[in-house]
């Protein structure tokens, strides 16, 4: 296996062989879903309690439409994230590869997170860090306000950016969470374009944040 900053180096092709050998695999279901009030009827154990942290909060919003009449609906309150573009020599691009539950896919996705008390750019400055362990010197803000995650049923917003890394190159170590089962992955950009195409990263903020950092480092 190919590596270099001490990340594998994979192709189109080779990617899911070397993710697969890395011991990333989609996860397994051993219950069937079941709704959150129904769950939480149950005789949960401490650990099970404490997960509920997690769960998303649900808040009723009311309108004035221009009819003049009241309107209300529902949506998920919830962190922001964040994701960042970042193009090494040779053009290759920092990836991450996790299993992904609300889909149940492996997902390819630019490095990135969630944030509550930091600013967006502090944010994808440390999970690039710690997830690629490449420093960046520069983040370029690639949208204003962020991007909404689903308009009509959430709050969230994704935060996108062009990352320049520190030239020459500084490497230090990846700083993973122990519950992040992710694996950090280096693609040329042409492949990481080829992929998707074919609709394989299963992440559309990774993709709105390729072709706007490309966009503005003028190569589309």
């Amino acid at each position: 296996m190919t590596k270099k900053y001490g990340l594998p180096v994979v192709s189109k092709n080779t990617i899911f062989p070397i993710l697969n050998d890395l011991g990333l695999r989609a996860w397994q279901p051993i219950e069937k879903p079941v709704p959150l009030e129904r769950y939480k009827q149950g005789n949960l154990t401490e650990s099970q309690l404490k997960e509920l942290s997690y769960a998303p909060t649900v808040e009723v919003v009311t309108f004035l439409t221009p009819c003049g009449n009241s309107w209300r609906g529902f949506r998920t309150i919830g962190k922001h994230g964040t994701v960042v573009f970042c193009l090494l020599p040779g053009n290759l691009i920092p990836i991450c590869a996790e299993f992904r539950h609300g889909c149940e896919v492996i997902s390819l996705n630019l490095p990135g997170g969630v944030y509550t008390t930091e600013k967006p750019e502090e944010c994808a400055k440390r999970e690039f860090e710690e997830e690629i362990g490449i420093n960046l010197k520069e983040l370029i803000p690639l949208t204003a306000n962020g991007i909404p995650l689903d308009a009509r049923r959430t709050n969230m917003r994704n935060f996108s950016f062009l990352g320049i890394p520190t030239d020459p190159i500084a490497v230090k170590n990846q700083i993973l969470d122990e519950n992040e089962f992710l694996k950090s992955l280096l693609i040329p950009l042409d492949d990481w374009l080829q992929l998707i195409e074919e609709n394989l990263t299963q992440d559309g903020y990774s993709i709105v944040a390729t072709f706007l950092a490309l966009r503005k480092l003028k190569k589309i």
